[in-house]
C-alpha cells in the first residue's frame, strides 16, 4: 500500500488574496468612474436614454481601463521572467491583473479582435506595443502587447496569435508562469492563424507559415521560412537575383541589318 505522505501535493495555484481584494476593489472603483461620468452627461450636457446611457457608460469603460493600463505599464512594467506564486506573488499578482482588465473589459476588442483593422495598431500602441514603419494594420491579435515589438513592413495574417506568456506545471507541481517578449524583425510575415509564444525572435525577411506554432525561446533566422507544430526550418526565402533577364539579349532583339542585294546578271 502505497504512502499518501509520499505522493506529491498540488502546487500554490496564480489566485491569491491580492486576487479576490485588490481586483474587485479596482474594478469597483472603475465602474463608479463610470456611472459617475455617465450621470455627469445626463445631468449637465445631454439628457441620455436608456441605450444612449449604456452606450456612454460603456465608452467610458473603455477609456478609463485603458488609462489605468496606461498608469500600470508606466509605473508598474512586466518584466520577462520564469515566476511562481511562492517566490514571486506580486509580480504573478501584476500579470493577473492586467489580464482581468483587459479580458473583463476591454474583452470584444482584446480576445475577440473587435476592433476594425485600421483600429488595431492604435489600440494595441495604447497597451504598450512598439511598432515600426509602414505597418497599416494588424489582422491577428496580440496578448500582452506591451511585451511585443514590430519592426519595420512587418505582416500579421488573420487570426494570428502572439502571446508572450505561457503557464506550466513544474516537477513539484506548482503553476509557473513564463513571460518574455516577442520581437518580429523588419520585412518579417507571419501567416494566418500562426501562434508565437514567449521569446520568439522571428528574423528579417523571415515566414512563419499558416497554422504554426512557434514555441517559446525559438529565434528564427533571417531569410527562412518555418511551418508545423512546433515549427521548424521548412525552406528558405531566395531573393531574386539581379541578373540579365531570361531570353534573347537586347542586342539580338534589335532589328536585322537587311541582306545586301544579289545583282542579277544580265545575259
Amino acid at each position: 500500500m502505497k504512502n499518501d505522505a509520499l505522493a506529491p501535493q498540488a502546487g500554490v495555484r496564480f489566485m491569491s488574496w491580492r486576487d479576490m481584494i485588490l481586483t474587485p476593489l479596482l474594478e469597483t472603483a472603475i465602474l463608479a468612474c463610470c456611472a459617475a461620468g455617465t450621470w455627469l452627461v445626463h445631468r449637465y450636457l445631454q439628457p441620455l436614454d436608456l441605450f444612449s446611457g449604456i452606450l456612454t457608460a460603456y465608452a467610458l469603460l473603455i477609456t478609463v481601463t485603458i488609462a489605468v493600463l496606461i498608469v500600470l505599464r508606466l509605473a508598474w512594467p512586466q518584466k520577462p521572467g520564469i515566476y511562481t506564486e511562492a517566490r514571486h506573488p506580486w509580480r504573478v499578482y501584476r500579470f493577473n491583473l492586467q489580464g482581468f482588465l483587459c479580458c473583463c473589459n476591454l474583452g470584444p476588442f482584446y480576445l475577440n479582435g473587435g476592433a476594425h483593422l485600421f483600429l488595431k495598431k492604435p489600440f494595441y500602441r495604447l497597451l504598450g506595443a512598439t511598432f515600426g514603419r509602414n505597418i497599416m494594420m494588424i489582422a491577428g491579435s496580440m496578448e500582452e502587447p506591451d511585451l511585443v515589438h514590430l519592426e519595420d513592413n512587418v505582416l500579421i495574417g488573420s487570426e494570428a496569435v502572439l502571446s508572450p506568456h505561457v503557464m506550466t506545471i513544474g516537477p513539484d507541481l506548482e503553476s509557473r508562469l513564463i513571460l518574455g517578449k516577442i520581437r518580429i524583425k523588419r520585412g518579417a510575415l507571419i501567416g494566418a492563424r500562426a501562434m508565437l509564444l514567449p521569446s520568439v525572435t522571428v528574423g528579417e525577411n523571415s515566414i512563419v507559415s499558416a497554422m504554426s506554432l512557434v514555441s517559446a525561446f525559438t529565434v528564427i533566422p533571417p531569410n527562412e521560412i518555418w511551418g508545423g507544430v512546433p515549427a521548424k526550418k521548412i525552406g528558405d526565402v531566395k531573393r531574386a537575383e539581379a541578373a540579365k533577364p531570361a531570353g534573347p539579349s537586347p542586342s539580338a532583339l534589335a532589328e536585322p541589318q537587311a541582306a545586301p542585294r544579289h545583282q542579277e546578271t544580265l545575259a
